[in-house]
């Protein structure tokens, strides 16, 4: 790219900004905006933010409170498994289940029930 074509930093802060409140795909916001996707992407790692839509509709992650108690199956030691319980739903899980991965399920059965 010619010397004289070059953008400013300033104009790359702009257009990310500008990005992240569109709501559009990198792709379509180039387009409409007469710019190379590869550059733009480019800037968006130069700038350190991220291609990610802002205003993505799914439901943050969060952790949810959970009492643990003993197992109901004797033969499984405490120390092997958990039991999960939120808002009435009820799961006997293995302690090295991912804690985030019990978060979303919950949230997923309590959308469902």
């Amino acid at each position: 790219m010619p010397q004289a074509h070059r953008r400013p930093r300033s104009f790359w802060t702009a257009q990310a900004e500008a990005f992240h409140a569109s709501g559009l795909s990198v792709r379509d916001f180039c387009e409409a905006r007469d710019l190379h996707t590869g550059t733009f992407r480019y800037w968006l790692g130069r700038l350190g933010l991220s291609a990610r839509k802002t205003n993505d509709t799914s439901p943050a992650l969060r952790l949810l409170p959970v009492t643990i108690s003993e197992p109901s199956t004797p033969e499984a030691p405490a120390t092997e498994r958990a039991v999960v319980e939120f808002e009435g739903l009820r799961m006997e899980l293995p302690t090295s289940v991912d804690p985030e991965w019990v978060g979303r399920l919950f949230l997923e059965l309590r959308a469902t029930c």
